[in-house]
């Protein structure tokens, strides 16, 4: 079955971006949060408490279900669209290799 260039252009596109975009808003959500833990570490000079001391050192929670879930809507949508996009496997591909860097990066620092 051949498919027509026309709709996989108004379709695939779209989709192509978001998966671009859905990369970098997870990662940037994960980046500002250690930016912001730094700035919070800097600052724990002026604590008063032991309290205090402990909330600005701790991380937050690292929540597995929605991170689960955001993996697999992008397995799903990905090789939903990739028989007729092979770009779709390197968005994937993309999308687990930043993902396991930043989550190895989050939890080890």
């Amino acid at each position: 079955m051949v498919y027509p260039m026309a709709g996989i252009q108004r379709v695939g596109i779209p989709v192509l971006l978001a998966q671009m975009l859905s990369i970098f808003t997870r990662q940037g959500k994960i980046f500002l949060y250690w930016q912001w833990r730094r700035w919070k570490m800097k600052k724990n000079y002026k604590c008063l408490t032991q309290r205090g001391l402990d909330h600005s050192l701790s991380g937050h929670e690292f929540n597995l279900d929605t991170r689960y879930g955001e993996q697999l809507s992008v397995v799903f949508v990905c090789l939903l669209f990739a028989s007729v996009m092979p770009l779709m496997y390197w968005i994937l591909a993309i999308s687990f290799t930043c993902s396991y860097w930043m989550e190895k990066f989050e939890l080890l620092k």
